[in-house]
C-alpha cells in the first residue's frame, strides 16, 4: 500500500477534518499505520510525491490536520535528509507561521514546527559537507559543477529567499526571528550564492531595524554586520536600487574601510537615512543600534563612515541631532572605551586621522565639538572655540 500512497494522501488528509469524530479518529489510526510503515520501510517511499501534499495541509486551518502534516514532515525531513533540500522553501511556507505562540492546545504543534525548521537548517550543513567530500576524492577528474552551484541547485536558493523575505513581515516574533536566523545561517553556510539575492534581502533587514522586539532587532544587526564584513561581498556592488538613501550614495564617494565591502557604507548611508525619516526610530533606538553595532562591527570603522557621511549630508538640522547623540555614547558607552582612548592619545598618525575625521562632522555640534577637543586632550584648541563660540 505504500506504492500507492502519495494518490490517496491527499484525500486522507481531507477525511482528517470531518466534523465527525468517529470518522477523524479512523483516518487518523490509518494515518499513524501508514506513518509507522515508512519508519520502517523508507528505501519503498517516493518523499518527493508525498512532500507538496503535506506542506499544503501543514496550513491548514484544523489543529489535528496541522500537527499530523507537520508530524510526517518532521520524519520525512529525518528519513529523506538531503532529497528534501529542493522543496525546502515550501516546507518552510507550512512552518514558519506555525512557530506562533497562540494557545496551549498549539504547543504540540509549535514544538514540531520548530523540530522541523531545526532540522532543515542541519541538512544544509550536512549537504555542504558531503558536496566537500565528495570534491576533495574526485581529485583526478574535474568536478561536474562548483560545490557551492551543487548546494544552490539543491536549494532552489530563489524560492527560499522569496519565502524568507515574505515571512519576515509575519507578525509572531519567533516567526520573524526564524527568517533572521535562516538568512544568517545561509550567510555562513553558502555566502556567495546568497550574495547574489543580497539586493532582495537587505531593504527588508533595514525595514526590521523598526521592529518593536529587541531580540529581532539584535538579530538583525548581526545579520546585516555579517553581510557588511563578509568576503563574499567583496564580489559584488550593492546598487541600492530598493533603497531610499540610493541617490545619495551615488552623488558621494565613499570607500568601504579595508575590512568591510561595498554593503557596509550602505548600510551606514541606510541607517541615517532611517533615522532621519523616523523620529521615533531615532529617539527610541539609535543609541541602542549604534552600540550594538560597535560590538558587532569595528567601532572606529563605524564613526569615520558616519562622519564622513555626516559632513556632507544634506539635513543640517538632523546631522547636529545625530552628532549629539554620537558623542553621547562614545564619551559615555562601555563599547567605545577602546575608541576614546585612541583618541585621548594622539601620538600616532591614525589617532590624529581619527580626531581629524570626527572635527568635520562634529562641527555641526558647538558642544560636541568642544567636548571631542577635551577628550582629545586639544585643551589650548578647545580654549580658543568657547572664545569664539561663547566670547568673555
Amino acid at each position: 500500500m505504500i506504492v500507492f500512497l502519495p494518490e490517496i494522501l491527499d484525500g486522507l488528509f481531507v477525511i482528517l477534518g470531518d466534523p465527525l469524530a468517529e470518522i477523524r479518529k479512523m483516518c487518523e489510526s490509518v494515518l499513524g499505520e501508514f506513518l509507522r510503515s515508512i519508519i520502517e520501510n523508507p528505501k519503498r517511499v517516493n518523499f518527493n510525491d508525498m512532500v507538496n501534499i503535506l506542506t499544503i495541509h501543514a496550513n491548514s486551518t484544523e489543529e489535528l490536520v496541522q500537527f499530523t502534516a507537520l508530524t510526517w514532515l518532521k520524519e520525512f525531513v529525518r528519513l529523506a535528509g538531503c532529497s528534501l533540500l529542493p522543496y525546502a522553501s515550501g516546507i518552510l511556507t507550512a512552518v514558519l507561521p506555525n512557530l506562533a505562540q497562540d494557545t496551549e492546545s498549539r504547543r504540540n504543534i509549535i514544538e514540531t514546527a520548530k523540530t522541523v525548521n531545526n532540522d532543515l537548517m542541519k541538512l544544509v550543513v550536512q549537504q555542504k559537507q558531503q558536496l566537500t567530500c565528495e570534491s576533495a576524492e574526485d581529485s583526478s577528474e574535474k568536478v561536474e559543477a562548483p560545490l557551492m552551484d551543487q548546494l544552490d541547485n539543491q536549494l532552489d536558493l530563489k524560492s527560499l529567499v522569496m519565502v524568507l523575505t515574505r515571512q519576515i513581515k509575519f507578525d509572531s516574533i519567533q516567526t520573524r526571528i526564524a527568517v533572521l536566523k535562516w538568512i544568517y545561517h545561509l550567510l555562513l553556510q553558502i555566502p556567495d550564492k546568497l550574495f547574489m539575492y543580497v539586493e532582495d534581502i537587505f531593504p527588508v533587514l533595514l525595514q526590521a531595524l523598526s521592529d518593536s522586539s529587541d531580540e529581532v532587532v539584535l538579530l538583525d544587526l548581526e545579520v546585516l554586520a555579517e553581510i557588511s564584513k563578509s568576503p563574499a561581498g567583496l564580489k559584488h556592488h550593492s546598487s541600492l536600487e530598493n533603497v531610499s538613501a540610493a541617490n545619495f550614495l551615488k552623488d558621494i564617494k565613499l570607500k568601504p574601510p579595508s575590512d568591510m565591502n561595498s554593503y557596509f557604507t550602505s548600510f551606514m548611508v541606510s541607517l541615517l537615512y532611517m533615522f532621519n525619516s523616523n523620529s521615533q526610530l531615532f529617539e527610541i533606538k539609535c543609541p541602542f543600534i549604534i552600540r550594538q553595532l560597535c560590538i558587532l562591527l569595528n567601532a572606529e570603522d563605524i564613526y569615520r563612515t558616519l562622519s564622513e557621511i555626516l559632513v556632507v549630508y544634506n539635513d543640517a538640522r538632523f546631522s547636529c541631532q545625530m552628532v549629539h547623540t554620537l558623542n553621547n555614547i562614545l564619551l559615555t558607552s562601555t563599547e567605545l572605551f577602546d575608541l576614546r582612548n585612541q583618541l585621548k592619545d594622539l601620538k600616532t598618525e591614525r589617532s590624529w586621522s581619527l580626531f581629524a575625521c570626527l572635527y568635520r562632522s562634529w562641527c555641526h555640534s558647538p558642544v560636541a565639538t568642544v567636548s571631542l577637543c577635551l577628550l582629545a586632550q586639544t585643551y589650548k584648541h578647545a580654549c580658543d572655540l568657547l572664545q569664539i563660540l561663547y566670547p568673555f
